[in-house]
């Protein structure tokens, strides 16, 4: 199967993340991204890291198919990104529906995992 280029918009607050929840919140982008483009067929990808009070926050959104979250059987993909923010303290949530793309959300609590906010 070949893939083509098309736009992702990424857009990242100034905050100050260890080497160690960096690498996982990369492996979770990595596999939502790869989902978003071999299940979904997106053509679109929108990535934002924020930084709010105690809380830094990745959102993966992408224009692709959509799902039932209800009725999908996770894969290991899915399962890895929920055991990596797991291991946080964190919490991952996925939110689709048919015809309606799909947006991973991971959060993590700033304060209790060595994050802090840029000044």
């Amino acid at each position: 199967m070949r893939y083509s280029a098309f736009p992702v918009d990424l857009r990242v607050d100034d905050v100050d993340v260890p080497d160690e929840a960096a690498q996982d919140l990369l492996r979770i982008v990595q596999e939502a991204t790869s989902n978003a483009i071999r299940h979904g067929g997106a053509d679109s990808i929108r990535i934002s890291l924020t930084g709010r009070g105690d809380e830094l926050r990745l959102e993966h959104e992408d224009n692709g198919h959509g799902f039932h979250v209800d009725g999908v059987v996770p894969g290991r993909g899915l399962e890895n990104m929920k055991y990596r923010i797991g291991q946080r303290g964190g919490r991952l949530e996925v939110l689709s529906s048919p015809g309606g793309g799909c947006t991973i959300c991971a959060t993590l609590r700033a304060q209790s995992r060595g994050i802090q906010e840029s000044s």
